[in-house]
């Protein structure tokens, strides 16, 4: 007997798509290949032939990230809002969608490749789920960006809140970062930490992927090293500062920095990164410090250029 979900998930197609070096934020690349899935699909569905006052741009196309136990899965949910205008089954209009997304096969210098496994969810949700390699690629892209500054905070904005636990995690980010430079565990380029430039002179790339072991079977890929749920909680965060911090609202950047500095210390007390951890897997401890350098670098912008306070680097 087929289940549930068998009958209710249609598995339709991987994609593969090129990214800047300069803005690596996945919500508005996915929402742009979907604008550019509705201007190839049949007329039922165009852009073209919406009602004037219902034209979509890709910022209005309903999409967000799952929750954290699938948190590299984003999920669109364009079909219901086309569904009542052209009187299709949301279901279809998905499958039509996905069907028509563009195939990109270009890649340059200044671009990456992202891959992504795509499914049909019924009702009629669409479902992006970012590959292992997909995930490594976006990882090193994001140390090696400098973030998007924006304005800065006025002072009652900032006296309102308390900024301290993310300055405690900035600063226990160059704290780990330069103890495993002293332990040769990594070689940064500088240990002031006053810049946003990429810290690790070695290794590079960051041993994001699990190459010591087998493929996996099932989706045929090396998988990710960082597998703990903390792990994966600082991840998802990361994710969302990226998609967040291109939205021009400044109040945003506190939040931004309260949801990392939790993520970052819950991973700090749950993933050892020296002693027996650099000693028995100097690579996953190489990976965890990866994490620790981009939750810094993201840290020091959001508070000393977006909010305007210090970013202490000693505890």
């Amino acid at each position: 007997m087929e289940s549930k979900v068998a009958k209710n998930t249609s598995n339709c197609r991987s994609l593969s798509v090129n990214i800047s070096r300069n803005f690596i934020a996945i919500k508005p690349l996915l929402q742009q290949q979907l604008i550019a899935a509705m201007n190839l699909a049949g007329t039922d569905i165009a852009p073209a032939n919406l009602p004037s006052d219902l034209k979509l741009m890709s910022q209005m196309i309903p999409l967000h990230r799952l929750s954290d136990n699938a948190f590299a899965v984003y999920r669109c949910a364009i079909a219901f809002k086309l569904a009542p205008l052209w009187q299709l089954p949301a279901f279809d209009i998905a499958n039509q969608l996905v069907a028509c997304l563009p195939i990109n096969t270009q890649n340059t210098s200044n671009q990456i490749c992202l891959d992504f496994t795509i499914e049909v969810v019924f009702p009629g949700w669409i479902n992006f789920r970012l590959s292992s390699q997909g995930l490594a690629a976006w990882l090193q892209q994001s140390l090696q960006t400098s973030p998007n500054q924006r304005g800065q905070l006025d002072k009652n904005q900032k006296e309102a809140h308390n900024l301290f636990p993310a300055q405690y995690a900035h600063a226990r980010c160059c704290s780990l970062l330069r103890l495993a430079h002293q332990q040769d565990l990594i070689k940064l380029q500088d240990l002031s930490f006053k810049t946003l430039n990429y810290p690790f002179i070695e290794p590079h790339p960051i041993p994001w992927l699990d190459n010591d072991q087998q493929v996996n079977t099932t989706t045929g890929q090396v998988q990710l090293r960082l597998v703990h749920p903390a792990e994966q909680h600082l991840i998802a965060q990361l994710l969302d500062w990226q998609d967040a911090i291109n939205i021009q609202n400044q109040g945003s950047s506190i939040k931004l920095a309260s949801a990392l500095s939790k993520a970052f210390e819950t991973f700090y007390s749950s993933c050892r990164i020296l002693g027996e951890v650099k000693t028995n897997t100097p690579k996953l401890a190489q990976a965890r410090l990866g994490l620790v350098g981009l939750t810094q670098i993201i840290l020091r912008s959001l508070l000393q250029d977006q909010l305007g306070v210090p970013a202490p680097t000693e505890l």
